[in-house]
């Protein structure tokens, strides 16, 4: 590349547009699960202390948020998989069925042993949906 070459100063054109008509659904649908995962982390963190002592699991606080790690790191690669095998939208379905089902064992969880387990899938789901994303 020659740095004496001008920039192309061309505006883009309607169909290369982040919203464009063919666009817009997936972009509108990926800031939605962006803000999903972003608001679940925020509201667990505020609310993870009231809970842990409500379900007599204070020794289990900690794996309550590592576990969710651990097993998103499980779901970004395994997600890299499927993607490469089956493509971004299985995995993305895959991985949404996944949070959601551990976001509703976490939220009704009678003890905080459930709770860690509804959290470890929640964080297989936002693992492969980080990637499909």
């Amino acid at each position: 590349m020659n740095l004496a070459d001008p920039v192309d100063a061309s505006l883009p054109t309607s169909e290369n547009k982040l919203f464009a008509p063919g666009r817009r659904a997936a972009c509108v649908g990926a800031v939605a699960l962006i803000s999903m995962l972003a608001f679940e982390a925020i509201a667990v963190a505020t609310a993870m202390p009231a809970v842990a002592a409500a379900l007599d699991g204070l020794p289990l606080y900690a794996l309550a948020f590592g576990a969710t790690l651990a097993t998103s790191v499980l779901g970004m690669t395994a997600a890299g998989q499927l993607c490469d095998k089956r493509g971004p939208y299985r995995a993305s379905l895959v991985g949404l069925t996944a949070f959601l089902l551990g976001l509703l064992l976490a939220g009704f969880a009678p003890s905080m042993t459930a709770l860690v387990l509804g959290r470890a899938l929640q964080g297989l789901g936002s693992g492969v949906l980080g990637v499909t994303l």
